[in-house]
């Protein structure tokens, strides 16, 4: 019993720091955000933030890992626009709020951490598609999946945010299964640029 309500204060201060840290780059941008910032803002301590982080990356990646477990499954497994839906519809309920998310820095701190879902996955399971994909270095596919999807997501919500989500699901899951499909045939780029033919 003791441990269980150990275990819920302890999720609620990590809420509350991801909340804090939240609040504060749509206030000041990543980059100017401190540790002790987020910890005052969540009313704990630098060494309370500590217990839980190791620093505030370590802290966006969480704030970051449910989005990002929505998109991997575009990947992994055969997956509905029905499905992905009422993430997007998140996504594009918080666009203005959240915007700071698919915007540099972030950005690339979320395609990275995207690609080491997918990445990591790649080396685990295989998903549809995703036998013949090998051929590629994984990071290099896992790069350009989360990339493109990250793209996709971002030019909606800033130049059509009019467009519903199912329609964005959809492109999603279509844009993804292509590009599996296109790059699964590819051998691997040397160093020089020169590439052998698979048989």
């Amino acid at each position: 019993m003791r441990a269980n309500h150990s275990d819920r204060r302890s999720e609620r201060t990590r809420q509350a720091l991801t909340s804090a840290l939240i609040e504060l780059m749509l206030e000041e941008g990543y980059q100017a955000v401190t540790v002790r910032q987020v910890a005052t803002r969540a009313r704990v301590g630098r060494a309370t933030f500590y217990l839980h982080f190791s620093d505030k990356r370590e802290l966006l990646r969480r704030t970051l890992a449910a989005p990002s477990t929505q998109l991997l499954r575009l990947v992994c497994e055969e997956i509905a626009p029905r499905d992905l839906a009422p993430q997007l519809k998140h996504f594009h309920d918080q666009r203005v709020r959240n915007r700071v998310f698919l915007l540099e820095p972030i950005r690339s701190l979320w395609v990275n951490f995207l690609a080491d879902l997918i990445e990591a996955n790649l080396r685990r399971k295989r998903g549809p598609g995703l036998a013949a994909a090998a051929a590629l270095p994984r990071r290099l596919l896992a790069l350009q999946l989360a990339e493109s999807q990250l793209a996709l997501i971002a030019r909606w919500l800033a130049e059509a945010p009019e467009v519903g989500e199912l329609s964005v699901a959809a492109a999603l899951i279509a844009s993804t299964r292509a590009q599996i499909a296109a790059l699964a045939p590819l051998a691997h780029v040397d160093v020089v640029g020169t590439s052998a033919v698979s048989a």
